[in-house]
């Protein structure tokens, strides 16, 4: 009979096999119940567009293509793994909206499938505590910005199930003796990895993990060659045949779309600096925006965010010899987010419980060594804990949609109230842009994913997303636009986030290239600015760099 720590003596012991169930369910009631996501457009987030127009050209047969901008160029920046599940909810849909259906139904359920799968794998492989799991692995799990992120038409949900898969076969392989069995699940492991990474590009730290974990033990060169290949062979074949789409073309020429390898690539002359500097501002940024989610006074939630995040280190390397895998896993997962170019809650959140499985599992020893005394106050601690912070995801979620109802910003960093908001935006312009352009006009806009799906209309992006160690593309003012309206023909501008870059371009043009943009709104006052080009090619292409 196990015997259970006195801090679990908290919630009534259960098998792990039925605790991971209600686990399980639970994850996905509140996901279910607690959800908005019906009422957000796709596209609101532009990635969620992007996946579902390559889903859709996929399903239709169309290739590798992002549809949606100016002359359907070669996607080269999101692996194909997605986008190619997105094709089967297409498939099985047959509309945008049934697309969004599935996507809101199955996603939570592949999380909730990763919650119960966690706590077994805790409970039964790992040693970690009851509440230790449920604070530290479960909760960033049902936080109000995972609840969103993980119903609409994103990638994480699956990146998710990817990493935990992957960890089960392993941790598997690890108490088997060396016979077929263990071999098949290295196999497995490595085959697991490789679909992760083809899933989203951050699930590389599982081939670091990998390797690493195949070399920190005593396995034969034959498992750890078949491991490898399992996981390099997959990635080897698409990295050639995208090489062939690539060559092919046609290929966009903005800064969104380029691969992330040239995102991580600093400017000229700029060294490893950029990066280290990025990585202290994301630090900063992601406990910003992390928080209001943990405490209520935001200098406490973000001290709070820092500590968990240092300690999952610093328990991660000292356990390295000790859980090889995880501990590589974890701390690789980390050090890609925080060493990419820009800093948003959605790249953290797949992250946040596989640090926190690897801290319980780096402490779970040590805890057992309490006294009986120590355990039950850290048990208390983490009851207080769960429930301060699920009272903090109410406030923020009642705040997103009071926020939006008033027309007022939202006091947090909130996904509900960002994607409320974007929404209604890609409503607003979707129907103006249906109503007074032409089926073939070509449209710089913002969320241009959503304004295709929901218009037909090709788009340029007015505010491509950049990488912060990198050189602006509104660095010389007029430049970008003017080489947008030459290159790709654009009839219109409908700019929805007046940011200072797009802002100084429509003015230089409109003082340097006078009658090339016209107010094509229906009055000066519009939140939107709206502007209908009518191309000057010489004074264009000097604002343009000839």
């Amino acid at each position: 009979m196990t015997r259970h720590a006195s801090s679990d003596r908290w919630v009534p012991p259960l098998a792990p096999p039925i605790e991971s169930l209600l686990v399980a369910a639970v994850v996905l009631a509140i996901h279910l119940l607690a959800g908005i996501s019906g009422a957000f457009l796709v596209g609101a987030v532009n990635d969620d567009g992007v996946y579902a127009v390559l889903g859709r050209a996929i399903a239709e047969g169309e290739g590798y293509r992002s549809l949606h901008l100016v002359g359907s160029p070669v996607q080269v920046k999101y692996p194909p793994g997605f986008p190619f599940v997105v094709s089967l909810y297409w498939r099985a849909g047959g509309s945008l909206e049934a697309v969004q259906r599935i996507a809101g139904l199955l996603h939570p359920g592949l999380v909730a499938c990763a919650a119960g799968l966690l706590w077994w794998l805790g409970r039964t492989r790992l040693g970690v505590p009851r509440l230790g799991l449920a604070f530290l692995v479960v909760l960033p799990l049902v936080l109000e910005p995972a609840i969103e992120y993980y119903s609409i038409i994103l990638s994480e949900p699956w990146l998710i199930i990817g990493w935990v898969g992957t960890l089960a076969a392993w941790l598997a392989a690890e108490e088997r003796p060396p016979d077929r069995a263990r071999l098949g699940l290295l196999v497995a492991t490595g085959l697991l990895s490789a679909a992760t990474v083809l899933l989203r590009t951050q699930g590389l730290f599982l081939l670091a993990a990998l390797v690493v974990g195949l070399f920190a033990r005593r396995y034969h060169m034959v498992e750890r060659a078949a491991a490898l290949l399992a996981a390099l062979l997959p990635l080897a074949a698409w990295e050639w045949y995208h090489r062939a789409l690539i060559a092919a073309g046609p290929l966009a020429s903005f800064p969104d779309e380029t691969p992330y390898t040239q995102w991580l690539a600093p400017g000229r002359g700029g060294g490893p600096w950029p990066l280290l500097a990025g990585l202290v501002r994301n630090t900063g940024a992601y406990a910003t925006q992390l928080a209001p989610y943990y405490a209520p006074a935001g200098a406490v939630g973000a001290i709070l965010v820092i500590l968990l995040l240092v300690a999952a280190v610093v328990a991660s390397v000292l356990a390295l010899r000790r859980r090889p895998f995880l501990s590589t896993a974890a701390l690789g997962s980390l050090a890609i987010v925080l060493l990419w170019p820009y800093a948003q809650a959605r790249l953290l959140l797949p992250v946040l419980p596989l640090l926190g499985l690897s801290l319980g599992a780096a402490v779970a020893p040590l805890v057992a060594g309490w006294q009986a005394r120590d355990r039950r106050l850290a048990g208390a601690a983490c009851v207080v804990a769960l429930g301060c912070v699920a009272v903090r995801q109410v406030a923020i979620r009642g705040d997103a949609i009071t926020a939006f109802q008033e027309l007022r910003s939202s006091r947090y960093h909130s996904p509900a109230s960002i994607l409320l908001v974007a929404s209604r935006f890609v409503f607003h312009a979707a129907e103006w842009i249906d109503a007074h352009t032409a089926p073939a006009d070509r449209i710089m806009t913002d969320n241009g994913s959503g304004i295709f799906l929901y218009t037909g209309r090709r788009t340029v992006p007015a505010n491509p997303a950049e990488s912060e160690i990198r050189t602006s593309v509104f660095a010389e003012p007029g430049r970008f636009l003017a080489t947008r309206i030459l290159r790709d023909s654009i009839n219109w501008v409908f700019v929805g986030v007046p940011a200072p870059g797009i802002l100084r371009d429509i003015d230089t043009i409109k003082q340097r290239c006078p009658g090339v943009l016209t107010w094509g709104g229906t009055a000066p006052g519009d939140p939107a600015l709206v502007f209908r080009v009518v191309p000057d090619a010489a004074c264009l292409g000097r604002l343009a760099g000839g």
